[in-house]
Order: structure tokens, then sequence, then C-alpha cells
């Protein structure tokens, strides 16, 4: 089967304050670390890396620095929103090559580990589902509000936190993605699109260190998650 990762980086980073997967930890921009563990996946045959279409060449000029051999790379204009990037993606992989099974993961997932895709990989092919997501319990209580007042507070045994990578049939993501786009239906997790057509997405335990930066805060705990438990990934350039 062909396996191709979709790795969207074409975020604005409006929360952050500046673009995230430019951002350096350790000397090297963010985005290359998750890129470095899919590489060592045997089994995949392509990545799909978005970027802001003003910074193509930049990120170019990074993969070649970093990499000696960057076939395995396309890299292709985004959008204007994750779930865009996602599907100008899933077309670009459409229209110019084979593909059985995508995952897709958050380029600013840095802790992210190899065995991840492999695991959902084999969880997707040998169970009856159509897609696999990692996932957390949450830690804390959650409450819905009404603006400042609290309204319910949820069951956090039926809850989890929603991680990537989040791995499909292509056939399947790609066609959700079309009935999304045609139906101004907007998700911010590809899984979402596929809960909403009814389809069985498998929730594979993940890991708490596999956090999403998001604020500055994120940062600074990703760098000593790093030092703990990853030095060895620790590259200074």
């Amino acid at each position: 089967m062909k396996f191709f990762v979709i790795l969207p980086c074409a975020g604005q980073g409006k929360r952050f304050g500046q673009k995230k997967q430019f951002v350096k930890l350790f000397g090297k921009e963010i985005f290359l670390y998750p890129l470095e563990e899919i590489l060592k996946i045997g089994i995949v045959d392509k990545i799909i890396l978005t970027f802001p279409k003003e910074n193509l060449e930049k990120a170019k000029q990074i993969l070649r620095n970093f990499f000696k051999d960057i076939s395995k790379f396309e890299i292709i204009p985004g959008g204007k929103e994750r779930q865009e990037s996602i599907f100008l993606a899933l077309r670009y992989i459409k229209e110019n090559f084979k593909c059985d099974i995508v995952s897709i993961h958050d380029c600013v997932r840095p802790l992210v580990k190899k065995e991840d895709f492999v695991r959902s990989y084999e969880i997707l092919i040998t169970k009856n589902v159509d897609g696999v997501i990692l996932g957390v319990p949450p830690k804390d209580t959650i409450k819905v509000k009404d603006n400042h007042l609290v309204k319910e507070t949820l069951d956090r045994n039926k809850l989890i936190l929603a991680q990537t990578p989040q791995t499909f049939y292509f056939e399947i993501i790609y066609q959700g993605h079309l009935w999304a786009r045609k139906n101004n239906i907007f998700v911010t997790d590809d899984a979402s699109i596929l809960e909403k057509l009814g389809k069985k997405i498998y929730i594979l335990k993940g890991d708490y260190k596999n956090i999403k930066v998001t604020t500055a805060e994120d940062l600074i705990i990703t760098k000593e998650l790093f030092k703990c438990y990853f030095p060895q990934r620790i590259k200074k350039l």
C-alpha cells in the first residue's frame, strides 16, 4: 500500500504572534523535528508539506540545507486556514500520485515519535475502521460555559484530547474534505469531518508529551520535555 504523510506548515501563527513553523528550537526550525521522525519510517512513500505561498522558497532552502536527500518531499502552497491546506494537499496527491493511506500531522507537535505513525497505520489496516486518531484523557475538569456562567460539567471518562497524527484511507478522507468544502463545514481536526459522515474512528492511546505548540508557554514546556525525555533528538546547528 502507498503511504503518504501530510505535514501542514502554512499557519500564520495568529495566537503565537509569528509563524510557528519557522520558530527555532535548539537552533533548528520546529517543523524539522516531526519531519525527522517521519523519515525514519520505512513505509512512507511521500511527504507533502504545505507552506505559506510567500515562504515557499525559504522552506525549500531550509530543507535543502538540513537534508541530503529531499526526493520524498513535495512542497506546495497552503491555504489561509489549516483545513484548506489539508484539502489542497489531498487534491495534490489525488492529481499526481496513487495513495492508499495518509497520515496528517501538525508540524508544531515536534515531540511525536515514529511509532505513533506506525501504530496508527497498523490499526487502520487491521481493524474495521475508517480512521485512527491519537488521544489522551483530560486531566482537568471540563465545563461548558454560557457567557461567564457555568452551564454544565462534562464527564471526563467520556472525553479525550485529540492529537495527531490522524491516519485515514486516502479516498475516504479526500471525499470527506470535498463534502465539507461543498457544504461550508469547518472543523479543527480532520477526523471531525468523518465523524459527521458517520464513519468509524478508532482512538489510539496518545502521549501527554506530544503537545502542540500554540503559545509561548508551550514552547518553554516543549524545550524542557526534549531535555528530559529526548536529549538524543536535540541537534544544535
